[in-house]
């Protein structure tokens, strides 16, 4: 079904106005919407976007003539409306007027209430204070608050005016022009003229807010931007970091790309219930309250990690996105790469210390090469199928991928040639809308390559190569083929793919680049070469393979790669396990190489296959992993201690938080012993905030019932305290293995107490355990309905929640549980059926690696057995 509108009309500007907002019980408003339009082809019929309004009346003046309205047509399965006038409307410019009424919902979308308790409440209330009224309208859901022209290229400005209580606050794009006290106890707040945008930017929010304020520096001409961090009542000490860094990266961002940011103000805003991380709206940033709020004496250094690099990826859409939008959501990934590659790239800047590109490797290239590892991935210039489709596009691919192609590109242009080109792009289509072609020629035009000859590929094909690597006498023999987790590649797709490599070698006595868009090559090796390591600095988006010698040299020469080398060494390694292109014996080797090793993404790394492992055979094998890990950690673990240094450095922290939590759930009685006295003194005693995940973990473990008990009321408690480690108490709470521990979280999710955006947590940490799966997927098949009342509308909520739940499933007998249970579910219609897709297909792969693997593990442990005692 055709997605996009007639191109009839176009729209240059909205006047938005919302009154009459009923608060509680009804939770509605009404509205009205002028609209100029461009008449591009004469037409008696004006097609809107529309969904759940009711549409009142329209008139249309074109000319000397108003016409009014004489038929609506809704079309509700294209979420848009048919406005029929009694004649043809001509000329090049109309005006159309259309009132409406809507509700003021709780689906996380659209325009959407939260309820929630002030951090000095320990109830909640039905006054308006006890609720925050605000706007999630990307990817379509501006539909769902007024009438409009809901695609990307389908830019306008916007003038929009709110009637609230006098004793709320709005905010919205652009600063407030005029306040208009009434005589009914509202007030009109009216905003200034945005500039020319896509409808999905537009945002306002409703509240009892308080703010901290500082400005961006002015020099060179530049005028100080006033930057505000927006929070509810009480949670205003949380604020300071957010601010300090959004002045930065902002100041960051227009130096970079050598333009101003280019709206008068910017204002970020913690929201008290948000089904994505954050959304970049046009001068009003709404986030999540964990994305945005850090708190230096209880928050994580994950949290602040966290923080620093949301704000900048939000910042980064200010240029990316905002200022320069693709044409169409098939190229969403122009935006989302972009903005998740500059994050990144920001948090280096200002924080050098933290390898951010490290990290990178180990979660965001690591979790893309997953995703993108199944045919149930899809190509990075996606077709959309569907409304609901646009929304489950915002994933691994979109961002991680995208990013991490941004990053290959980086490195094969150099720094100074993306950025000439990058900044070129942004200068030529300011205010407009673009394609990935449009990319490819500015970079093409800076650097002086054919960038669409060797990228196209990248966007249009599902899926990356696996490098395949063997040498014979004096020369190396690469080849490439699609990689998949399956391991059923058919013998006709290594030739149906073939992607441009930047192989990169590093080959032990010299260097030498190279990048190939042929299926195999071969070239001369020099004399003395020791070791072959392909895809120096890990810039390029694709697997390595080495012949059984070659990876025996590579074992030998640990010490000779970089972190984040070892950490995609140790990822392809285990993926290679996983997919059955090679034996466990090389990936357990590997592991239990870097016993010696310091670096903290190295062992997040290894602690990452190990979890592998114990998802897929702890079932049988518990107690011998357990001890292998055990062994792995048993050097370190004395002499990294429980104290924090001061002054050490900041991974350093977070190594030890690591090693105590591998070491007290593989079971060493002494750090178990340590946690235990530690959780029995928290929070009365302070503990370093680095090492509560970790303590609460064992605790969760380790303490029975009366410590599940402890850490239910530590997430009931007010937010004020709780706000740095809600998440981590949720999803400590999941992992206690007693039955009647589990049986209550799962009844406790279905409550008020658990926010839906919260949900896909728990999720994610029930899938790990492999006795707690098949209590859930019978628990979510008995509750399905509550379920579905639980989330409300929230549909990509519940895709997150699926996707985190059920993807560890193992067996042929499960997937054809979840297939069969879910094929009358309407899957693709609600907006999870590339995700169920996923589901099934990680199954597949569970169950062949398990049936394949396990008698190899099980041997080399027992053979293991007295060393690892």
């Amino acid at each position: 079904m055709e997605q996009r509108l007639p191109a009839d009309f176009r729209p240059s500007h909205y006047q938005i106005d919302l009154f009459n907002l009923i608060l509680h019980p009804a939770f509605s408003y009404q509205g009205r919407v002028q609209i100029e339009l461009d008449i591009l082809q004469p037409s008696n019929t004006v097609w809107l976007n529309t969904k759940e309004l009711d549409i009142l009346d329209a008139t249309i003046t074109f000319g000397d003539l108003t016409l009014k309205c004489n038929a609506i047509d809704h079309v509700q399965a294209l979420e848009r409306v048919a406005l029929i006038f009694p004649g043809i409307i001509t000329g090049t410019k109309a005006t159309i007027i259309v009132k409406f009424s809507g509700i003021i919902n709780t689906a996380l979308s659209g325009f959407y209430r939260t309820s929630t308790q002030s951090a000095q409440q320990s109830q909640h209330t039905t006054s308006d204070h006890a609720y925050v009224l605000s706007t999630q309208f990307e990817g379509c859901e501006a539909r769902r608050a007024f009438p409009c022209f809901d695609e990307p290229r389908l830019k306008a400005t916007f003038d929009i005016q709110l009637e609230i209580p006098d004793s709320l606050q709005a905010l919205s794009n652009m600063p407030v022009k005029s306040v208009t006290p009434q005589d009914n106890g509202t007030k009109v707040v009216s905003f200034e003229t945005t500039p020319i945008m896509s409808s999905y930017l537009v945002a306002w929010a409703i509240g009892d807010f308080e703010y901290v304020e500082s400005f961006t520096k002015s020099n060179s001409g530049r005028k100080a931007v006033p930057v505000r961090v927006y929070t509810m009542k009480g949670l205003l000490s949380q604020a300071s970091y957010a601010l300090e860094h959004a002045c930065l990266v902002l100041d960051y961002f227009s130096d970079l790309f050598e333009i101003d940011y280019p709206l008068p103000k910017l204002d970020l805003i913690a929201i008290p219930e948000f089904a994505h991380g954050a959304m970049e709206n046009w001068g009003l940033c709404t986030f999540q309250a964990t994305a945005l709020l850090y708190d230096e004496a209880t928050s994580t250094l994950d949290n602040k990690e966290r923080v620093s690099y949301v704000i900048a990826h939000e910042l980064a859409h200010q240029w990316f996105g905002n200022l320069v939008t693709m044409d169409w959501w098939n190229d969403l990934w122009l935006k989302e790469g972009f903005a998740t590659w500059a994050g990144w790239l920001a948090a280096d800047h200002f924080h050098p210390d933290w390898q951010v590109w490290d990290k990178f490797m180990c979660e965001g290239l690591q979790t893309a090469l997953q995703l993108d590892s199944l045919r149930a991935s899809h190509a990075i210039d996606v077709e959309i199928r569907n409304g609901p489709d646009i929304d489950e596009i915002f994933d691994d691919i979109s961002y991680l991928k995208g990013s991490s192609l941004i990053r290959m590109l980086d490195g094969h242009l150099s720094r100074e040639m993306f950025l000439k080109g990058v900044k070129g792009y942004l200068a030529c289509f300011a205010y407009g809308n673009t394609t990935s072609a449009d990319l490819w020629n500015h970079l093409s035009q800076a650097s002086g390559k054919d960038v669409a000859s060797f990228m196209d590929g990248w966007i249009h094909q599902i899926g990356f190569p696996v490098i395949l690597v063997s040498h014979e006498t004096g020369q190396l023999h690469l080849s490439q083929e699609r990689f998949l987790l399956t391991g059923d590649l058919s013998p006709a797709e290594p030739e149906a793919a073939v992607w441009w490599v930047p192989v990169n070698p590093i080959l032990l006595g010299y260097s030498q680049g190279l990048s190939s868009k042929s299926l195999r090559v071969q070239f001369d090796l020099k004399t003395g070469v020791e070791m072959v390591k392909l895809n120096a600095g890990q810039a390029g988006f694709f697997r390595v393979a080495y012949a059984p010698d070659i990876f025996s040299k590579l074992l030998q020469n640990l010490d000779t790669l970089t972190a984040g080398e070892k950490v995609c060494l140790i990822a392809d390694t285990a993926a290679l396990v996983r997919a059955g292109r090679t034996i466990m014996i090389e990936l357990l080797q590997l592991l239990s190489s870097f016993r010696s090793e310091t670096n903290y993404f190295v062992w997040l790394q290894v602690s990452k296959a190990l979890d592998v492992l114990n998802s897929s055979f702890s079932d049988t094998l518990a107690d011998e992993l357990s001890r292998f890990t055990k062994w792995l950690v048993q050097d370190i673990t004395p002499t990294i201690g429980w104290e924090i240094v001061p002054g050490e450095n900041h991974n350093e922290t977070k190594k030890r938080a690591l090693i105590i939590k591998m070491a007290g759930l593989a079971g060493d009685k002494d750090v178990n012993r340590e946690a235990l006295r530690k959780f029995e003194e928290y929070p009365t005693k302070a503990l370093h905030s680095s090492l509560v995940p970790a303590v609460l973990s064992i605790a969760s473990v380790h303490g029975g019932l009366t410590a599940y008990q402890r850490l239910k009321s530590l997430y009931l408690q007010p937010l004020l305290t709780s706000i740095g480690h809600s998440e981590t108490y949720l999803r400590a709470l999941a992992t206690c293995p007693l039955p009647e521990a589990f049986d209550d979280y799962l009844e406790f999710l279905l409550t008020a107490k658990v926010q839906v955006s919260d949900l896909h947590i728990s999720a994610n940490a029930i899938s790990a355990q492999p006795s707690a799966r098949k209590a859930f997927w019978d628990w979510l098949r008995e509750n399905w309905a509550e379920i579905l009342l639980k989330f409300d509308g929230a549909w990509p909520s519940l895709d997150k929640f699926l996707r985190q739940g059920l993807g560890e499933l193992s067996g042929s007998s499960s997937e054809e549980e979840v297939r069969s249970f879910f094929s009358d579910k309407d899957c693709e219609t609600i907006g999870f059926g590339r995700g169920m897709d996923v589901v099934m297909e990680r199954i597949r792969v569970n169950a062949r690696f398990k049936e394949r693997e396990e008698g190899a593990l099980r041997n080399w442990l027992g053979d293991q057995g007295c060393r690892l005692a």
